[in-house]
């Protein structure tokens, strides 16, 4: 039978491929492990060879018989093998590794294989926790072509004896490192990573030159700033000028580009650059700690000094300025995640009290300056809207509640979260009526032995092998025996109903709706943003210029809209996807806005109440 292979190479892949399915996908799944430490690794094909290897182990491998459906090949891209973060209780950074592992726990995957062991970790405390992870929940672990006993003292030993080799060895490699990267950089060579945008590197000694081109546009940055243009006015210059920037997909440049380049000491002469002396700790811990150490490198000068402190004399004056003007700011439930749906662009919110004026917009005028060309949808006026917070606010999230109440995936969810701990509870008690099952099986299976012999008793009896008073008095015994043992039997089974009547079945559907009651009942924007976040991914609203009305889509980040579940046996049910997108159609914002007024005293917004009703009556 021909096996599905499934590739993971981030978070999303894992979300959609595998999250989004019922839990039974990894059940019957083994995984195959990747992981290179670099991009060139990638480039060069070791990540395929891995993969090619581990697919090929599973499908020809003879160590166990696994009853499996599909290969999810895991790729770590990039990730170092000694990823850690000492603040996290040593919690592996690289974020695919932490997914499986997390799944360990829930007791759904019972197959990893990897390369080899410095694939997974070059840690002793890292694959400790490994080791002791795949013990405890009975993993089949695999290494090359060779199965790991986990429960083996030995095979731990080995296990964290190269991983103490390899860590000595990465450490080894890093310290080198350092000592050749710090010799380098105080001898003023170029220090690594993306070269500074007006400069390039040197034919001789790895120093920085400047670049006649670029360094002409550094200096025209300047100039326009010093001279009174705004960081957009020098964006609509160079977008105009087919100059590109440094970096950027969409080739415009963009204000953090220019306010960073403007701030940069590079271009006068003066570069200060901050070494971390400790390995697998953020720069920001080895500055704390003391464990850095700060080189001073000169640069060749693309700006006169005085002009350089004109221009941050002005960046000082805006950034107050900009201070001022923001005093005030309001956070409402869709901010961040709504967006206009004709150009693409995150709306704005505007709140004034004293105007009565609280909207969400497009402010696609206020950056036409990024869309000088034709490259770019148009929008504003002509195209789009303003919608009223309140009626946008209220209608998503009545729709959000009312989509996460009747989802059959949200319900199985809560149900694999919360029922295995619910029926750990019960475990005790019925490992007891267990044992005491066992026991009257046992007294059942005496009792049989003594009628068995009561028989042969009897058959002696008959061939005057045993006189009638031996007989009687050994029947008596016998008798005696047996109705002791079936008291014994009543009386156990008497104990298995006492603790059968004790134990309380879980019923998660009730713990389900009072979470869904509680979740209605938030009242902190904070909760219901939090709420929101968790399950949205981004909002859309439509203009309709013809019949003035508005229209929303709300995009899930999973497949809850109109999904379903169909049965497959007797209390066995499939769940299947629906759809990730919900629209509300025809909202007249002003109306909604009216009728909203009309219930302020309401305190409650249900799907089937208050807004969603008056929205129906309204729709007709």
């Amino acid at each position: 039978m021909k096996k599905n292979i499934i590739v993971v190479k981030n978070i999303m892949d894992w979300v959609d491929n595998i999250e989004s399915q019922p839990k039974s996908l990894l059940e019957k799944s083994v995984i195959v492990y990747c992981r290179v430490s670099t991009v060139q690794q990638i480039d060069n094909g070791s990540l395929d060879e891995q993969q090619k290897f581990g697919i090929n182990f599973y499908k020809k491998q003879k160590i166990d018989k696994i009853d499996y459906d599909n290969i999810i090949v895991v790729r770590e891209e990039g990730k170092s093998g000694d990823d850690v973060n000492e603040e996290e209780d040593k919690i592996v950074l690289r974020p695919l590794l932490s997914i499986i592992l997390t799944e360990v726990k829930q007791n759904t995957i019972k197959y990893f294989w990897s390369y080899d062991t410095n694939r997974v970790c070059r840690s002793t405390e890292i694959g400790n926790d490994i080791w002791k992870l795949f013990r405890d929940y009975k993993v089949n672990f695999y290494v090359g072509n060779e199965k790991k006993n986990v429960n083996d003292l030995m095979g731990k030993f080995y296990w964290m004896f190269m991983n103490l080799v390899d860590e000595i060895e990465n450490d080894k490699r890093f310290y080198r490192g350092l000592v050749g990267k710090l010799s380098s950089i105080k001898r003023n060579k170029f220090w690594g990573g993306r070269y500074q945008y007006g400069y390039k590197k040197g034919n001789q000694n790895g120093h920085l030159i400047i670049d006649r081109t670029q360094s002409k546009n550094v200096k025209k940055i300047f100039e326009l700033f010093n001279n009174g243009q705004s960081v957009k006015d020098i964006i609509i210059y160079l977008n105009k000028e087919n100059i590109l920037p440094p970096k950027s997909n969409s080739k415009i440049w963009n204000e953090g580009t220019i306010k960073n380049m403007l701030r940069n000491e590079t271009y006068i002469g003066h570069k200060e650059i901050i070494v971390k002396l400790l390995k697998n700790e953020s720069k920001e811990k080895c500055i704390e700690l003391g464990q850095f150490e700060k080189v001073q490198q000169k640069t060749p000068k693309i700006v006169d000094e005085k002009i350089f402190q004109n221009v941050q004399t002005l960046l000082d004056s805006k950034k107050r300025e900009s201070k001022v003007t923001n005093v005030r700011k309001y956070t409402f439930l869709l901010n961040d995640i709504l967006y206009c749906g004709i150009c693409g662009n995150k709306m704005k919110s505007k709140f004034y009290s004293k105007q009565n004026t609280k909207i969400y917009y497009c402010n696609w005028s206020e950056l036409n300056w990024k869309h000088i060309n034709n490259k770019y949808k148009k929008c504003g006026k002509e195209y789009s809207k303003s919608i009223n917070i309140d009626v946008t606010d209220n209608l998503v999230w009545n729709e959000v509640l009312r989509l996460f109440k009747d989802s059959y995936i949200i319900k199985e969810q809560f149900k694999t979260k919360y029922l295995p701990i619910k029926l750990k509870d019960r475990d005790k008690p019925l490992e007891q009526i267990k044992s005491y099952n066992k026991l009257i099986s046992e007294c059942n299976r005496k009792i049989k032995q003594l009628k068995n012999n009561k028989v042969e008793l009897f058959g002696k009896k008959m061939l005057l092998e045993m006189d009638e008073i031996t007989f009687v008095r050994f029947e008596n015994e016998i008798d005696k025996k047996i109705e002791q043992i079936k008291l014994n039997v009543l009386g156990t089974k008497d104990d298995i109903n006492g603790i059968k009547q004790n134990i309380k079945w879980y019923d998660w559907l009730k713990d389900f709706d009072r979470k869904f009651k509680d979740i209605k009942r938030y009242r902190s924007l904070d909760d219901k943003r939090n709420f929101i976040k968790k399950y949205v991914s981004k909002v859309e609203v439509y203009w309709d210029e013809i019949t003035n009305t508005h229209k929303i889509e709300i995009y899930f980040k999973f497949y809850i809209v109109k999904d379903d579940r169909i049965r497959k046996e007797k209390y066995v049910f499939k769940v299947l996807n629906g759809q990730n997108v919900s629209v509300i159609n025809d909202i007249n914002s002003k109306k909604m806005k009216y009728l909203l007024n009309k219930e302020k005293k309401q305190t409650t917004y249900e799907r089937n109440h208050s807004t969603v009703t008056l929205l129906a009556k309204f729709l007709g």
